[in-house]
């Protein structure tokens, strides 16, 4: 579903899908001419989806791409693994990041159980176990001023559980 809408002096496509909140913003022209979408450089796992696949899968097989914004939030919503950094076909690790047009923040909302000896706790399938931990729910962060400045595009992720106390 499309919504245009004018926000803050800039034009805005806005996109929900799948939890994905899509904002494509320019300055606003003064004549009515179509401009194409800024694009953007980002890196892109496109081998697995909806985190189906094993850590060296996910690790491996990034390809750099150049988009626009809508191109980006398409590969979200396709369940592929992004990467604010480029990686120039290298592994993913902090060490191969090459450069970034894109900055990415991940909130989990949750902290592994802890026992008595300040341990995590694991389940049977060898995981820790995970408990809420509330940092900023999807509601505050659509509602915080600097990300209605700031913000092009938020989405929840194939593992997202929503917040169990609204």
């Amino acid at each position: 579903m499309n919504d245009k809408t004018l926000l803050r002096g800039r034009a805005s496509l806005q996109i929900k899908s799948r939890d994905l909140i899509v904002e494509e913003s320019r300055p606003v022209a003064q004549s009515t001419e179509a401009r194409s979408p800024q694009q953007i450089r980002f890196a892109v796992n496109p081998h697995g989806k909806d985190k189906t696949w094993d850590y060296e899968k996910l690790a491996t097989g990034y390809q750099d791409k150049t988009g626009s914004l809508q191109d980006f939030a398409n590969h979200i919503k396709q369940g592929h693994a992004v990467c604010a950094g480029l990686l120039g076909g290298q592994r993913r690790t902090k060490a191969n990041v090459i450069g970034s047009q894109v900055a990415m923040l991940d909130i989990d909302n949750s902290a592994p159980l802890l026992d008595t000896d300040g341990q995590p706790v694991k389940g049977e399938d060898g995981k820790s176990i995970k408990v809420y931990d509330p940092q900023l729910t999807l509601d505050q962060a659509i509602a915080h001023l600097f990300i209605q400045q700031h913000c092009s595009l938020i989405y929840t992720s194939a593992s997202h559980k929503p917040d169990p106390f609204p």
